[in-house]
């Protein structure tokens, strides 16, 4: 009875111990992983708020380039730059 116990526990430890390096060999992994690219969420939130501010720049400029005082004078450029080329 007293042999049966312990190669019950043995085998008990044998695979606690295997399924706990197990699970330090896949942390070590992921932690490689993690380490090797802390920012790469960042990055896309980066992306984000780059696009969001584009278009707002975007728009801004459509607006003021919808002006007529800004049409005029936008005009009065291309007039000139044309009258002195050709």
């Amino acid at each position: 009875m007293r042999q049966r116990s312990n190669r019950f526990m043995t085998a008990l430890y044998v695979r606690i111990s295997q399924a706990m390096d197990s699970a330090a060999s896949a942390l070590r992994a992921r932690m490689g992983v993690v380490l090797a690219r802390p920012e790469s969420g960042a990055i896309t939130a980066e992306y984000a708020v780059i696009m969001v501010a584009a278009a707002t720049l975007a728009g801004v400029l459509l607006a003021i380039v919808k002006s007529s005082s800004t049409r005029t004078l936008l005009m009065g450029l291309v007039k000139k730059a044309l009258s002195a080329v050709g």
